[in-house]
């Protein structure tokens, strides 16, 4: 049955409501900061098939892309026919279904008048699921069975009645089972709430309309992203990138990971085949990870298309298991966001701007992830503090990345943690949270900034890990725009027991009044430095993100200071003209 258009507009709308109120119930119930500040979750609606509909318009975009795959798991272990109205199945399996093992998928099937009719679905990071490090976050794991605990399909909830045994199984190989508990009800609740929602709309508009506005949904998607591409001509494009290192093979060096883009028709063929083999460490993506990280940038490039089914068959993903794309269990992936996931993305990135030049841009920074654990002495109770990072995006044309860091591009609906909120929760005090000077690609439009966190351990004995990428590959730019700063992790940097623990560190013990340095970078800059105008790299030395130093290496653009104590600079033209000729000389002749 046709639905008219006043009827869809409404509808499709609900279905979007719908998951934004299941993330807003899961982001006020849960107890973990990264969830209740950080957003480090989505929930979306399913149709009965398990196919995407709509998703939550400020979630984690990175997480959704790989919820059908969960739902096809949750088939495949337990049988579709044996789901119930009122269950609720949790599932970590990364490797088929997910990301890392934190990341834990919760997911009801909803029932009208006896008949299944659709799924509600969210995800969230739990802040530890176990295993020998504090936050389960490992780079020295030799395989899954050293990252935490790993959950295969199983009913925490049977058809209405939670089941306690499941969840004190699930709390009793965790650190911190106090606040991880408040998160799996959390997860319950905003499922709760999503069935009740689409309840509201059966009652209204009854089964048959709600399936044909789902499948509408589906069409409605592809068609936007068709027309698109009905604008772009039929092409081949290929891009590298690389993740610095494998972990537990420091002599392989960097791993690749090449993708090719065909264009043809009303489809884009992503084919990931040529990558490199599968890392021995941690930093490798499972086939949902990589297929996830194609979507994101697809979508960011082209914002209007909607995030479901639809869309997702217009993108072809190509891969070769047991490649770095497509690991196997037991691989270890505990890294994967900040490795092969990141290099996904920015490869994805690096293909579409050369199919569509007008939407180029460098790229971005790397997420870092940084874990503290250890017992607070002041309440004799364990804890885990997990810090991702901000950074910058790359430029493009006509345009900054951006003045100041923001959350990585597959997290766009997330949010940095306040310091306050790490304070009251944790043994440490914050000493410096700032722009980083120099971190930005440059260009004629130059990446946004990178930042800095640093923070004192205050009480007692702590461990810290670290797993992120780009310390040797820094975002790479465009058109002739330069690579971003590289990323860094340092203990007590300056001081005689400094110690830089670089991208992938783990079981790092820390004492009272050693201080943590996280240095993320900026994004990549598009075009020419020198053909940025002085009056912005003036702006960018006023600001803070730029040196004196580096507006003339660099820029060619001589900054003088008019008043130290006042901030206050001005550009001397004559010697900006003179300099930018010199170097414009200096690099014609090599």
């Amino acid at each position: 049955m046709a639905i008219d258009p006043t009827t869809f507009a409404i509808l499709r709308s609900s279905f979007v409501n719908i998951a934004n109120e299941m993330g807003l119930t899961l982001g006020k119930v849960a107890y973990s900061p990264v969830i209740t500040e950080g957003r480090d979750f989505a929930g979306a609606v399913y149709d009965s098939n398990g196919h995407l509909v709509a998703c939550g318009e400020h979630d984690l975009t990175g997480l959704l892309g790989t919820m059908e795959p969960t739902i096809q798991l949750i088939f495949d272990w337990l049988g579709k026919e044996n789901l119930h109205e009122g269950d609720v199945v949790f599932v970590n399996c990364p490797h088929e279904a997910g990301s890392h093992l934190n990341d834990v998928r919760a997911v009801k099937p909803v029932y009208w008048e006896g008949e299944l009719v659709a799924f509600v679905a969210d995800v969230g990071h739990w802040t530890d699921i176990g295993g020998p490090v504090p936050g389960s976050i490992n780079p020295l794991a030799r395989d899954s069975y050293g990252e935490g605990l790993r959950i295969t399909p199983i009913k925490v909830v049977d058809r209405g009645v939670i089941r306690d045994d499941v969840i004190r199984m699930i709390l009793g190989n965790l650190r911190i089972p106090y606040e991880t508990n408040g998160d799996i009800f959390a997860q319950i609740k905003a499922l709760e709430s999503g069935e009740a929602r689409l309840h509201e709309v059966l009652r209204t508009y009854g089964a048959d309309t709600l399936s044909e506005a789902f499948a509408q949904m589906k069409v409605h998607a592809a068609g936007i992203f068709r027309n698109y591409l009905a604008q772009i001509p039929d092409a081949e494009v290929e891009f590298t990138d690389y993740i610095d290192l494998d972990p537990l093979d420091l002599e392989a060096g960097p791993v690749r990971i090449h993708l090719k883009l065909i264009k043809s028709g009303d489809r884009l063929i992503f084919d990931f085949t040529g990558s490199a083999p599968a890392p021995k460490g941690g930093v490798g993506a499972s086939r949902p990870l990589t297929c996830s990280g194609v979507y994101v940038p697809v979508l960011n490039l082209f914002p209007d298309v909607p995030f479901n089914h639809g869309f997702i068959e217009c993108c072809e993903v190509r891969t070769k298991p047991g490649t770095a794309v497509h690991v196997e269990f037991p691989s270890p992936v505990s890294g994967a966001a900040s490795g092969g996931f990141e290099k996904v993305i920015a490869c994805t990135l690096g293909v579409l701007g050369q199919l569509v030049p007008e939407k180029q841009v460098g790229s971005t920074y790397n997420l870092i992830n940084v874990t503290l654990g250890g017992i607070d002495p002041r309440f004799n109770k364990p804890y885990v503090m997990y810090m991702w990072n901000e950074g910058g995006f790359g430029g493009g044309p006509h345009m900054d990345g951006g003045d100041a860091p923001t959350m990585a591009l597959f997290a766009t609906g997330s949010r940095n943690q306040p310091v306050e909120v790490h304070e009251r929760f944790y043994p440490v005090v914050y000493t410096e949270l700032v722009i980083g000077e120099d971190t930005s690609g440059d260009g004629r439009w130059r990446g946004c900034p990178g930042i800095r966190h640093s923070y004192r351990v205050e009480h007692g004995q702590g461990e810290v890990g670290v797993f992120g990428d780009r310390a040797k590959h820094a975002p790479w730019g465009v058109k002739g725009g330069r690579a971003a700063a590289p990323q860094v992790v340092y203990v007590n940097r300056g001081r005689p027991d400094e110690r830089v623990l670089g991208m992938f560190s783990s079981g790092v013990i820390v004492n009272e009044g050693d201080i943590v340095e996280v240095w993320s970078a900026g994004g990549g800059g598009y075009g020419e430095p020198m053909d940025r105008e002085p009056e912005r790299v003036l702006a960018d030395v006023q600001s803070g993100i730029l040196s004196v130093a580096r507006a003339k290496e660099v820029y060619g653009v001589i900054v003088r200071c008019v008043d130290e104590r006042l901030e206050q600079y001005d550009v001397d033209e004559k010697e900006t003209l003179e300099t930018r000729e010199s170097l414009k000389q200096s690099v014609a002749t090599v």
